[in-house]
């Protein structure tokens, strides 16, 4: 099995496993005994719900990533679906009310907190990533504008971030390096730029400021897409 292969496994046992904890807790708000079981074959984990310790009926309910293929179980929810529907299912069979936290609103608040903070992460990590690309950038030596050069400059101002990330910064601040060096040394060939102009809009825009609004139209490489060539 490979890395990635036991990467997925993982994540689809983790969700499933999500499931099920919410699955239990909310039927043990409800007054309500659940336990929860997990498949030694699989990423399915099993939750076995009661009205007592000693009741006569009990539902086991299958949370999983896949078709039962052994059955079983007598309900089944999978990986990746809001539980909330499954635990209202619980409260209509065992005449509960569904508790508070568990509702599909109070799902939906939560999901889109969640969500609100990971966007509020990501574009922090972008600003954060975008100054440094513009510091790596300021001290890359103008004779060396490959990649790894950029990895050693970034090494050199920051050691300790993690090698995905480094390679990140180094590769986009090589391709802004060499794309501002093209354009550079195209200053003033209409046609060198113009063959800038459909890879980067900064070379259309120095393109433009060349020519003019007259003259840029007329510029526009074959092939182009008429309604891309504009500033």
């Amino acid at each position: 099995m490979t890395t990635f292969t036991k990467s997925l496994r993982s994540n689809k046992t983790g969700e499933c496993r999500r499931l099920a904890d919410h699955i239990s807790a909310a039927a043990a708000a409800m007054g309500l005994v659940s336990e929860v079981d997990v498949s030694r074959q699989s990423a399915s984990h099993y939750v076995y719900v009661a009205a007592s310790a000693d009741a006569d009926e009990q539902i086991k309910i299958r949370c999983s990533d896949h078709d039962d293929r052994h059955g079983g179980s007598d309900w089944h929810t999978w990986n990746g679906e809001c539980p909330s529907a499954t635990i209202a299912r619980l409260a209509s069979h065992f005449g509960c009310a569904v508790p508070v936290g568990y509702r599909p609103g109070d799902y939906a608040a939560r999901s889109a907190t969640a969500q609100a903070a990971a966007a509020t992460r990501s574009q922090a990590r972008r600003a954060t990533e975008a100054e440094m690309i513009a510091a790596v950038i300021e001290a890359m030596q103008t004779a060396n504008v490959s990649a790894v050069a950029a990895g050693k400059v970034v090494d050199g101002l920051h050691p300790a971030i993690p090698r995905a990330q480094r390679q990140r910064i180094a590769a986009a601040a090589s391709a802004t390096v060499t794309r501002d060096h093209a354009i550079a040394a195209a200053a003033g060939d209409e046609t060198a730029i113009a063959k800038l102009a459909t890879r980067h809009r900064e070379a259309m825009a120095a393109l433009f400021a060349l020519v003019g609004p007259e003259r840029f139209p007329a510029l526009r490489p074959a092939g182009y897409p008429r309604s891309c060539w504009k500033v």
